[in-house]
């Protein structure tokens, strides 16, 4: 496996990828979760923030197959919190800035979990299990540092929050979960990035070294 990192731009001048990564969303977030106001006759999920300043992170297998991915936004730019969930700050006034970015759409296809490992309750969960999940975790943050981030915004089903927090990135809830318009129940965090937050990830992931990654080309 390995990770791709695509601007919007970059995304879109992929037919073939980014076909393969909005019908992914649409049956993960709309046919497993139930997010029938994104429901699209086309089997795409898209919205109005898949612009080229959006960042996707699509985890590929060695056969070309998407096993993970996510996708990030700037905080500078229209964005689901400020946009579409600003009651979920609960009055609170919102971070944003060059340096914040908002973490969206974030899916890992299971996989066959080998082994377990006592280092922290983070592996008792799936996602984290998932070596794909693994791997898109630590990129992103690891993408984050080296572009100066130092704040990712985040909203997550409250049971998730724990994982979340378990990875060693510093992130914190914001206020009380509280339930979209569509019905689902949210909480919002942010995860805040400091010097030795990526080791202390890896040590968590149990993985080492830099995640291997490429930029743009959209390839296998």
């Amino acid at each position: 496996m390995h990770l791709l990192i695509l601007t919007g731009a970059q995304l879109h001048a992929q037919p073939t990828l980014s076909h393969a990564v909005f019908s992914l969303r649409h049956k993960i977030f709309v046919d497993k979760l139930g997010w029938e106001a994104i429901r699209s006759p086309s089997g795409l999920e898209t919205d109005a923030f898949d612009t080229d300043a959006a960042v996707h992170f699509v985890v590929l297998t060695s056969k070309g197959e998407i096993a993970a991915y996510s996708r990030l936004l700037p905080t500078t730019q229209p964005h689901l919190l400020s946009d579409v969930y600003p009651e979920l700050l609960r009055g609170q006034t919102e971070q944003v800035g060059e340096d914040v970015w908002e973490w969206t759409r974030t899916t890992a296809i299971p996989l066959p979990v080998t082994h377990k490992t006592q280092h922290h309750a983070v592996w008792d969960l799936p996602f984290a299990i998932n070596p794909a999940g693994r791997m898109l975790y630590l990129g992103i943050v690891e993408w984050a540092v080296e572009e100066g981030i130092k704040v990712l915004s985040l909203q997550c089903d409250p049971s998730f929050a724990g994982v979340i927090q378990g990875l060693g990135a510093g992130a914190e809830v914001v206020c009380k979960e509280s339930v979209t318009k569509e019905g689902k129940t949210v909480v919002p965090m942010l995860m805040k990035i400091r010097g030795g937050t990526v080791e202390r990830m890896r040590a968590c992931l149990g993985m080492e070294g830099m995640v291997e990654s490429g930029l743009g080309d959209g390839q296998p």
